[in-house]
C-alpha cells in the first residue's frame, strides 16, 4: 500500500511474539492483494478496469471496504470520497507528468466523481460503476483497515499491549494496560519538529499532512488532498490533521475530512462523535512564521494537555 507497517508486541512471549508478527504479516499482504491501488493485481485494480462494463464479483473484503468507504463518504458530505480517482491521476500524482487540468477537463471530471456513481451489491457480492471513467482509489481508508484487521487479530490471541502502524501515519493501539501511562503519540510540523502531542489507550490515529505529497505543475504546488466536491486539490491553511477515535478505518478518512474543511469540519466531527478529538497544525498568516499554530478540537477522556514542542511520558512516541 505504498508504505512501511510496523507492529511492535509487548509482554508476551517471544516464541508467541514471533508467530503473531508472522500472522500479523501474512494479514497485511492479504489486504494489499485486496485493496492496494499500487499493484496492478489487485482485485480493486481489477475492479477499476472491469466495473464500468458491469458487476464485477469482487472480494468479500473489499466489498466491505467499499461500502464503508461510501458510508464515511455521506458521514463526511463527501469531503471524503473513495472515487477520487480520476483527479489524482489528472494532476499526476500516479507519476505521470504534473500537470493542472483545464476547467472544461474539471468539469468533466467532476461528472465522473461521486459516491452516487458506485452501486453495491451484496446479496451478490458485486460493485459496478454507472459510467465509464469512474475509479475508486481506497488510499484514504485502506492502510486504516489493514492497521485494524492486524489489531483485531492481536486482541482476539489475548494482547493486552501493542501498537500496529502504517507509515507512521495510522497507529493504533492496544493497551496500554489501565495501570501504566497512556501511550504518547507526536504529531510533526512539515519541518520535523514535534509540534504536538496526544495520548491512545485502545484508541486508534491518522494524521493527514497536505505538505508530505505534492506535485508542482503551472508554477504552483498542490498537496495530495482533494476536494472532491470541487475537483481540485486543497488549498487552505491545515497543514495536517490527526484524528483520534476508535477505529483505525475511520480515523484514515476523518482526517481526510479535517483537512479539506479545517476547523469547521473538525467541529462538525467531534460534535457527531464524542469519542473523536483531532489536532489541526495550521500555517500562521506570516509567511514568514515556519512555526505552525496548533489548534485542539474537544478531548477525548485521558487525553494528555496538548504542548507544543513538548515530550512525553509513559512509553517511547510514535510519530505520525
Amino acid at each position: 500500500m505504498g508504505c512501511f507497517f510496523e507492529v511492535t508486541i509487548r509482554d508476551v512471549a517471544d516464541d508467541d511474539a514471533r508467530a503473531l508478527l508472522d500472522e500479523a504479516v501474512r494479514e497485511i499482504d492479504a489486504v494489499d492483494r485486496v485493496l492496494s491501488s499500487w499493484n496492478d493485481g489487485s482485485d480493486l485494480s481489477r475492479l477499476n478496469r472491469e466495473g464500468p462494463a458491469g458487476p464485477v464479483r469482487v472480494d468479500p473484503l473489499l466489498l466491505d471496504t467499499v461500502e464503508r468507504a461510501l458510508a464515511l463518504a455521506d458521514e463526511t458530505g463527501g469531503a471524503f470520497d473513495p472515487t477520487v480517482k480520476p483527479l489524482v491521476d489528472a494532476y499526476g500524482f500516479r507519476g505521470s507528468t504534473p500537470r493542472v487540468p483545464s476547467d472544461a477537463e474539471l468539469a468533466n471530471m467532476r461528472e465522473r466523481v461521486g459516491a452516487r456513481h458506485v452501486r453495491v451489491d451484496r446479496e451478490r457480492g458485486t460493485i459496478a460503476f454507472d459510467r465509464l471513467g469512474v475509479a475508486l482509489d481506497l488510499d484514504g481508508i485502506n492502510k486504516g483497515v489493514a492497521v485494524e484487521r492486524v489489531a483485531d487479530l492481536l486482541r482476539q490471541a489475548g494482547v493486552a499491549d501493542a501498537t500496529v502502524s502504517a507509515g507512521g501515519s495510522t497507529i493504533a493501539s492496544i493497551g496500554p494496560r489501565a495501570d501504566a501511562p497512556p501511550r504518547v503519540v507526536f504529531v510533526e510540523d512539515p519541518q520535523g519538529r514535534r509540534a504536538a502531542e496526544v495520548s491512545l489507550r485502545d484508541q486508534a490515529l491518522s494524521t493527514s499532512g497536505n505538505w508530505r505529497q505534492v506535485v508542482n505543475a503551472g508554477g504552483r504546488t498542490f498537496g495530495h488532498v482533494f476536494d472532491p466536491r470541487t475537483g481540485r486539490p486543497v488549498e487552505n491553511d491545515v497543514l495536517s490533521a490527526t484524528v483520534v477515535v476508535q477505529r483505525a478505518a475511520d480515523s484514515d478518512a476523518l482526517a481526510k475530512l479535517c483537512v479539506v474543511d479545517g476547523a469547521a469540519g473538525a467541529e462538525r466531527l467531534v460534535a457527531a462523535r464524542p469519542d473523536a478529538e483531532v489536532v489541526l497544525l495550521v500555517a500562521k498568516p506570516d509567511a514568514a512564521s515556519a512555526t505552525p499554530d496548533v489548534r485542539r478540537v474537544d478531548a477525548h477522556p485521558g487525553s494528555l494537555p496538548l504542548r507544543s514542542g513538548a515530550g512525553g511520558a509513559g512509553a517511547p512516541p510514535t510519530r505520525p
